[in-house]
């Protein structure tokens, strides 16, 4: 198990690469915005997150951002998750643009929840597979 300073602590996953992305392209429910060309980096949009009182009384805005990156070129694969939380300055009761939002922290309990779920679905796809059905002889 690795901790980063700004990941989450990740375990080694041995499924098919295939099941890992359809898995985090699933979880990634606030939609995918960029995806590395080799399929292995995933970055989210930006969605919502829980404003705390002082952000909001000095008219901030933050949102969150999710990056899903699976390590390795073979199985046991891991997984790294990490949810960056970007501030950007409200004028007028206006949204802030994409280009006025800049990184503010990094979101720990976030970032764990989203790797649980991933993993959690992983595993009961893997209990829920039917070996006779799956196995493909050509």
């Amino acid at each position: 198990m690795a901790i980063g300073c700004s990941s989450t602590p990740t375990r080694d996953v041995d499924y098919p690469i295939q099941a890992i992305r359809a898995t985090i392209e699933s979880q990634l429910t606030m939609g995918i915005q960029k995806k590395s060309n080799n399929g292995y980096e995933y970055l989210s949009r930006p969605f919502v997150v829980k404003q705390p009182p002082e952000a909001e009384f000095h008219s901030f805005r933050d949102r969150g951002r999710a990056r899903v990156t699976i390590r390795g070129y073979e199985r046991p694969y891991t997984l790294e998750v990490e949810v960056s939380i970007e501030r950007g300055y409200s004028k007028k009761g206006k949204a802030p643009s994409d280009e006025e939002y800049s990184h503010h922290h990094y979101d720990n309990g976030l970032a764990k929840k989203l790797l649980t779920n991933i993993y959690s679905l992983l595993d009961k796809s893997d209990r829920d597979r039917n070996v006779v059905d799956d196995f493909k002889p050509f």
